[in-house]
C-alpha cells in the first residue's frame, strides 16, 4: 500500500507487520542517490533480489553437470533482462539492533529482449507495473562497458560498480542465477567458464557471499526453504525469542528523515502475522502441499487450497513450537492477527513478492540465522566470515538438485577475465561525482566496519 502522507517510525523493535520500500525510477534515481549511496557505504551486508523476465528451459538449468548449467545460464542472461532490483541495506549498531533501508529499482534494458509468457504471468499476478517499467524503468546496457559507454551520472551500473568499491558481504537466496544476470547485465560480458566467472565473484565480493536457501536446507534444516517460509518462520521465531528474553534481532526500518523526505516514493510491504500457531484460519480443503513444499504451485491464483503462508506454517510445524507462538502473542492469537491497516489476504500475497521486498526478506533470514544459528558476538569486530562465525556458510551457493553447493573459491588453475580487469580498472579510476565524490563526502561511521 502507498501512503500519501508521511508515517512517524516505530522505534527499534523484534516485531513488525509492514516495511517500507522507496520505489526508484527515472524520476527520482537522483534525489535517492546520495541515500543510496549513503545505505551502501555504511552497511555491513546487503541483500539483493532481482525479478526477471526469463529464465529459459529449466531442465537446461538443471542439467546433471553444473558447467553445463553455467553454460545455459549465459545463454539465458543474453537475452532475458533484469526488469526489477531489490537492494536492502543492513547496519549493525550494537546488540544485534539494525537499521534497514529497502529499495526497489525499476530497470529497462535498452537492448531487445525477450519475455517469457511464464514470467509474464507471474509478475502481473504479484502486482509488477509494466507500464511504469517500460516509462520510467532505469536504462542499462548488458556487456562490459566500452561496449555501452554510460554518462557520467547516476545509473543500475554505477550502482552496482559502487556495490563492488564498497566490498560488502552480499546476500542473496537462490542467487546463483541472479548473480550470473547480475555481472553480464551491470558489469562486464560474462566469461565462458563456469571457473574464471567463480574466480571474478571472490574478487568481486572478498568479504564473502551469502545464500540464504543453501543455509535453511543445510545448516538451519528448515522443513522448507522457499524464501517467503524461511521468513515468515523467522519472522515469529524471532518474536518467540524477544518475549522469552533470548537473544533476537531488533530492525529500526527507515528514520523519521528518510520517511519524511521520501514518502512520495514510499510503499509499504505487509507483513503482518494473520494466525498465531493454529489452524483457525484454514480453508476447509486445508492447504496445498506443492505450494507448502516448494513455494509454487501450478494452478497459481486459482489453485483451491490454501497458499497463506501462516496456514502452511500452522500445518507444519511443531505443536511446542506452535504453543510458544501462543503464549508470546496472546493478542494476536485471540485476534488472529485482524488489523484496521490489513489488506485482504490475495493483496497481502501481492504485495510479498517484488524485489525490494525479498531483498528485505533475505537479509532478515541472514540477520536472524546470524543471532539464532552461530556465536556471532553482539558487537563483532568487522562482518568478516571469521568474525561473525560463518566458515560454514560463506561462499557456498545453492544448486537446484544438488547435495553440494557451488563453492565460490578461486581455483589454483582458474584465471580472472578480462572483462572483469577492465570493470575493476573502471571501479577504481572512477573519479565521477555520483561515485567516488559521494563517497568522499559521507560522514565517517565512528562505529567499526
Amino acid at each position: 500500500m502507498k501512503l500519501s502522507t508521511p508515517h512517524i517510525m516505530e522505534p527499534c523493535s523484534a516485531q513488525f507487520d509492514k516495511v517500507p520500500v522507496i520505489e526508484v525510477t527515472t524520476e527520482n534515481l537522483t534525489l535517492v542517490w546520495p541515500k543510496l549511496m549513503e545505505c551502501i557505504q555504511k552497511s555491513h551486508f546487503v541483500a539483493l533480489d532481482c525479478e526477471l523476465s526469463g529464465l529459459g528451459d529449466r531442465k537446461k538449468l538443471n542439467q546433471p553437470s553444473v558447467e553445463d548449467r553455467f553454460v545455459n545460464m549465459n545463454a539465458v542472461a543474453q537475452t532475458r533482462s533484469i526488469v526489477a532490483l531489490g537492494l536492502s541495506t543492513f547496519h549493525h549498531r550494537d546488540d544485534y539492533r539494525y537499521q534497514v533501508d529497502t529499495f526497489n529499482l525499476m530497470a529497462l534494458c535498452s537492448e531487445d529482449y525477450i519475455v517469457e509468457p511464464g514470467a509474464l504471468k507471474f509478475l502481473v499476478e504479484h502486482g509488477f507495473d509494466f507500464q511504469k517499467q517500460y516509462s520510467s524503468g532505469l536504462p542499462y546496457c548488458r556487456g562490459k562497458l566500452e561496449d555501452n559507454p554510460e554518462p557520467p551520472q547516476p545509473s543500475l551500473r554505477r550502482l552496482f560498480q559502487f556495490l563492488v568499491k564498497c566490498q560488502k558481504p552480499l546476500v542473496v537466496h537462490n542467487g546463483l542465477i541472479d548473480l550470473v544476470f547480475l555481472y553480464q547485465s551491470l558489469y562486464a560480458q560474462l566469461p565462458s567458464k563456469l571457473e574464471t566467472f567463480v574466480a571474478d565473484l571472490t574478487a568481486m565480493f572478498p568479504q564473502g557471499l551469502y545464500d540464504t536457501k543453501y543455509i535453511a536446507d543445510y545448516i538451519t534444516r528448515h522443513k522448507s526453504s522457499y524464501l517467503e517460509y524461511v521468513f515468515r518462520k523467522e519472522q515469529i521465531t524471532n518474536q518467540i525469542k524477544a518475549s522469552q528474553n533470548r537473544p533476537h534481532v531488533q530492525l529500526q526500518l527507515g528514520d523519521d528523515e528518510t520517511i519524511s523526505k521520501y514518502f512520495q516514493w514510499i510503499q509499504y510491504r505487509w507483513c503482518g502475522i494473520e494466525t498465531a500457531g493454529d489452524n483457525q484460519n484454514l480453508s476447509e480443503n486445508g492447504v496445498c502441499e506443492n505450494f507448502a513444499n516448494h513455494g509454487h504451485c501450478v494452478n497459481g491464483q486459482k489453485c483451491t487450497v490454501s497458499h497463506n503462508i501462516d496456514d502452511i506454517l500452522s500445518h507444519k510445524e511443531s505443536k511446542k513450537w506452535k504453543r510458544d507462538w501462543k503464549t508470546a502473542n496472546p493478542e494476536e492469537a485471540r485476534s488472529n492477527g485482524s488489523s484496521d491497516e490489513s489488506q485482504s489476504s490475495t493483496s497481502r500475497a501481492s504485495d510479498r513478492h517484488r524485489a525490494g521486498f525479498d531483498a528485505f526478506m533475505t537479509g532478515f533470514a541472514f540477520a536472524t540465522y546470524l543471532v539464532h544459528f552461530t556465536k556471532m558476538p553482539k558487537t563483532p569486530l568487522s562482518f568478516a566470515s571469521e568474525h561473525i562465525c560463518t566458515e560454514s556458510s560463506v561462499n557456498k551457493l545453492y544448486l537446484v538438485c544438488k547435495d553440494f553447493p557451488l563453492n565460490v573459491m578461486k581455483s589454483l588453475f582458474a584465471r580472472y577475465s578480462i572483462g572483469h580487469h577492465e570493470a575493476l580498472k573502471a571501479i577504481k579510476a572512477a573519479s565521477v561525482q555520483s561515485i567516488s565524490g559521494i563517497l568522499a563526502n559521507l560522514p565517517e561511521s565512528s562505529e567499526k566496519q
